[in-house]
Order: C-alpha cells, then sequence, then structure tokens
C-alpha cells in the first residue's frame, strides 16, 4: 500500500480490512458490494484519494463480524459487540 497519503490511523485500517479479506479469502469487488460502495471507492481508500471508509465503519465490522475497536485498532479482540435486542 502507498503509506505516502495516510497517517498513521488511515494505513492500519486499511491493513486491517486487506488482512481480513485475505485471511477469509473475500475478493474486494464482493466486499465492496456487500458495504454498499464500488470497488472503485475501496481503491481511493488505499491510494489516500477518500476517506469516507468512516461512514461504513458499522456494515464493515458487521460485515466481518468484527467489532469497530477491532477495526480503528483500539483492541485485539475481534469478538464484536452484542447486537440490541
Amino acid at each position: 500500500m502507498n503509506n505516502s497519503h495516510c497517517q498513521y490511523y488511515w494505513c492500519e485500517f486499511l491493513d486491517k480490512i486487506l488482512s481480513l479479506l485475505t485471511e477469509k479469502g473475500i475478493q474486494q469487488k464482493t466486499f465492496a458490494e456487500n458495504i454498499g460502495v464500488t470497488k472503485h471507492t475501496i481503491t481511493d481508500w488505499k491510494n489516500g484519494r477518500s476517506k469516507s471508509y468512516m461512514k461504513y465503519i458499522d456494515k464493515i465490522a458487521d460485515f466481518f463480524d468484527v467489532s469497530a475497536d477491532y477495526l480503528l485498532e483500539k483492541t485485539d479482540d475481534k469478538s464484536p459487540l452484542p447486537k440490541e435486542a
């Protein structure tokens, strides 16, 4: 990834997403479709051209079944918070 266009937390967040995609064998296109963005948007995130990912934190966490805090490097615990009834 081209780290020259991003701040530390930005790169860590994107690295986390890319790692989860690889770990689960999911293509970026499938991921994009499931969270409601285009593959081009994912590319823009990776290249530092867009920071719109913050609007999708909850959808991304739900997609991977992890907590938003895990994605944002606030915890090493992947467990999502329990869903409210």
